[in-house]
């Protein structure tokens, strides 16, 4: 396990599940939905507290957002891509190439079939793919949907609740 207020595990769980830590256990291959307000917060949360994550950040932004910049998670260990554009062809290039154990895709207007790509992409490189969205995104391709409400990104580590798994 890494850490208590982290989202991973190293752990090569067979399904993704919360424990009695509040630590949501993900598998390699898997697609989990953090939404709500502040989730890039929660992420950048996570990376600090797993610095030893090597992860890409697909973004549609420019620059980092200045509210996940005062996080201290080693930025050498995190490539982030701005997609702009293309952020939807960033992500599907990131997962296809396989180089990263985790993948963190911010925002974007998913359709079904761009859900079971990344499904499928991850699923084959054994990727723990995190879409971080402002509402939850349902369906057969997402493993688990995570909705944090509007509290402080601190307390949303230690109390999420599951809308869909």
């Amino acid at each position: 396990m890494i850490g208590s207020n982290g989202l991973l595990s190293k752990n090569n769980m067979r399904e993704t599940k919360i424990n009695n830590d509040n630590v949501l256990e993900v598998s390699g291959g898997q697609v989990i939905n953090l939404c709500g307000d502040n989730v890039e917060q929660i992420m950048a949360q996570c990376l600090e507290d797993n610095s030893d994550l090597v992860v890409a950040w697909v973004t549609k932004n420019k620059k980092i957002s200045p509210s996940i910049e005062k996080y201290q998670f080693d930025r050498s260990r995190v490539l982030f891509i701005s997609g702009e554009e293309e952020s939807k062809w960033a992500a599907f290039s990131v997962l296809n190439e396989e180089c990263f154990p985790v993948v963190v895709i911010e925002g974007g207007d998913w359709s079904d079939a761009d859900l079971r790509r990344i499904a499928r992409l991850s699923f084959f490189g054994k990727t723990r793919t995190f879409l971080l969205t402002k509402a939850p995104l349902i369906g057969k391709w997402i493993h688990r949907s995570i909705y944090f409400g509007s509290h402080s990104a601190e307390k949303k580590l230690n109390s999420f609740m599951e809308v869909a798994g």
